[in-house]
Order: C-alpha cells, then structure tokens, then sequence
C-alpha cells in the first residue's frame, strides 16, 4: 500500500531579511570559493546512499556558521525561478510571518484537534 500524506495546511511568508548570501548569479571561480562550485550537487545521492556530506550541506552549514540569514539561489528545477533557504538558528536575522491577510487560519491549535 502506498504512504498516504498527512493532512497539511499550505501557506505563504512574508519574508524580510539582513544578511542574505545571494548566489542567484551561480557560480564564478573569481568570486566564490571551490566548494561553491559543486552547490548543486545531487546532495540525495551523496547523503542516502554515498553516506557522505554533500557539498551543498557544507556550504549551508558555512553560511549558516558565519552568522548570515540564509542563502538566495536560483531554482535547480525551474531556471527562471528563486529559492530561499532561512536558518532558524539565526532566526535574529530574519522575519517570516505567515501571509494570511483575510485571516483564514486557524488562531490557535483548537480547530485542529481530532475529535475523541
């Protein structure tokens, strides 16, 4: 049988932040260092069945250690999109409120308990 997917709620940021590393423009040997260039490693292959550290997770625990929000990239799957990836342990550096100006979430966990 195959894995059903929990219930789940969608929502959007609204995301403001200092300090974003951006690497939109890829991969320049002029203005980054060599482990940047392996950024869009396939970091499934290398973590589950290598059972090594991707290069990806070293340059985000780099970024992540030298106190910066996250980092901006371009999308791996859609070339005219952008990603964004935020590290709580930095979270000073960051604001992500949820989007939700009509309110139409829930205020408190209330309406999401199951009935007895």
């Amino acid at each position: 049988m195959a894995e059903l997917i929990p219930p789940a709620t969608l929502v959007c940021y609204t995301v403001t932040a200092e300090d974003v590393v951006d690497f939109t423009g890829g991969y320049s040997a002029e203005q980054w260092s060599p482990i940047w260039a392996e950024a869009y490693c396939n970091w499934r292959q290398l973590a589950l069945y290598d059972k090594v550290e991707p290069p990806s997770s070293r340059i985000g625990n780099l970024v992540s250690n030298a106190g910066y929000a996250g980092i901006l990239y371009g999308s791996a799957v859609d070339a005219t999109g952008t990603c964004l990836v935020l590290y709580p342990r930095n979270s000073a550096r960051f604001t992500a409120p949820v989007h939700d100006p009509d309110q139409l979430l829930p205020r408190n966990a209330d309406p999401w308990r199951l009935p007895p």
